[in-house]
């Protein structure tokens, strides 16, 4: 018997836990008072030794949240006493906290908790305190109407006696109660006819619809790219089926063919690079035009460029070669790590104080000669 009580006492326990979390809506019952009413087996305890009895109850309820509710409960009855050859009356009146799991209203599973008092009449045995547990069920049968049926044990503080009390009845709940209800769907919209696809016009057959085709003419058996166009690999502005010189380089001048336009004369480019007196350092602000030869460089890749270096007349003859030859080093050098062409293109020769420009004699002059040509041939 007492092993009853555990198992009681275990559910309850996690019941009343989860409780806390509940989402409670005190719109679900608009009246929190009811009676209840039915019949209850009395099973006493061994040690009692009295013979189990079916006893009529009633009580007195108040649901003051959605799930939980205080009952006052009470039954009275008379009960064998097989040792006297005779019978005893008795009460049992029990104030009772119940939990269900879901809101009044509601079939739903419930805990039952509280002190119960006994009273014995008719023989020496007096009153006795007792815990009473258990475990019960709502079945409705009408919105404010249900069956309650329950499984109660009782444990005797004085003695330690196990009584269990099983029992069924009705639940009445003054008012209304209402049940939460799932929102009705709202009805399907009438799904519209899919219209009939559409086929894609492409009228040169490219693979590529007309509406994204800006190239919309493209001969038959054409390779094309995202928008309808002939290919250009080489991208020098020539469509494969009309490029005459495939893989010609980036920005290399081509004819309508999309071949090499060969340089048939030398060109001179005159370096506007002023060197200090006796140095080879190349200023900055000759970048741009350093640029102009890489910019020939690029459009005729064949072609060969020499960077030729002068000097003015002052200092040895000797002397004004090597520095010549290290300017026109200077400049070349320059232009192959600032402009990304080809090294094997590019060559540097100096020429010393020979083929002046100017009058050695004034300082203008002589400023003149210190230049730098670039020859693309």
């Amino acid at each position: 018997m007492k092993k009853i009580i555990s198992a009681l006492l275990l559910p309850s326990a996690l019941m009343a836990g989860s409780a806390v979390a509940a989402d409670l809506d005190f719109n679900d019952i608009k009246n929190k008072t009811y009676i209840t009413g039915g019949a209850a087996n009395v099973m006493f305890d061994s040690d009692r030794n009295m013979d189990d009895s079916l006893a009529p109850f009633g009580g007195l309820g108040f649901q003051f949240k959605p799930k939980w509710a205080a009952e006052l409960n009470y039954l009275m009855t008379s009960a064998d006493v097989p040792h006297t050859k005779g019978s005893t009356e008795f009460d049992i009146a029990s104030l009772l906290g119940i939990y269900n799991y879901k809101p009044a209203g509601t079939d739903s599973i419930q805990a039952r908790a509280g002190l119960a008092k006994y009273n014995f009449g008719g023989w020496d045995a007096g009153s006795e305190t007792a815990l009473r547990v258990g475990v019960g069920y709502d079945k409705y049968i009408k919105d404010n109407l249900s069956v309650n049926v329950f499984l109660d044990a009782l444990y005797s503080f004085g003695d330690g006696e196990i009584d269990v009390i099983p029992g069924i009845g009705l639940k009445y709940y003054f008012g209304d109660v209402t049940k939460k209800s799932t929102p009705a769907k709202p009805a399907p919209k009438p799904v519209a006819a899919k219209p009939a696809p559409v086929k894609p016009v492409d009228t040169d057959r490219d693979g590529i619809e007309d509406k994204f085709d800006n190239c919309p003419n493209t001969a038959a058996n054409i390779k094309v790219d995202a928008k309808g166009c002939e290919l250009d690999d080489d991208k020098d502005g020539i469509a494969n089926s009309q490029d005459k010189c495939a893989n010609t380089p980036m920005g290399a001048q081509i004819d309508a063919m999309g071949c090499r336009v060969v340089l048939e004369a030398a060109i001179n480019v005159n370096l506007d690079v002023k060197f200090a007196n006796n140095s080879m350092e190349v200023a900055p602000q000759y970048h741009e035009d350093m640029a102009t030869v890489a910019q020939y460089m690029k459009r005729y890749p064949d072609a060969q460029v020499e960077i030729q270096g002068y000097t003015d007349s002052r200092g040895s003859e000797a002397y004004n070669q090597k520095l010549s030859e290290k300017r026109a080093q200077a400049v070349m050098q320059y232009i192959i790590n600032n402009f990304n062409v080809k090294g094997e293109n590019i060559s540097s020769k100096g020429y010393g104080e020979s083929k002046p420009i100017a009058d050695n004699m004034l300082a203008a002059g002589r400023e003149q000669n210190r230049r730098v040509v670039a020859v693309i041939k």
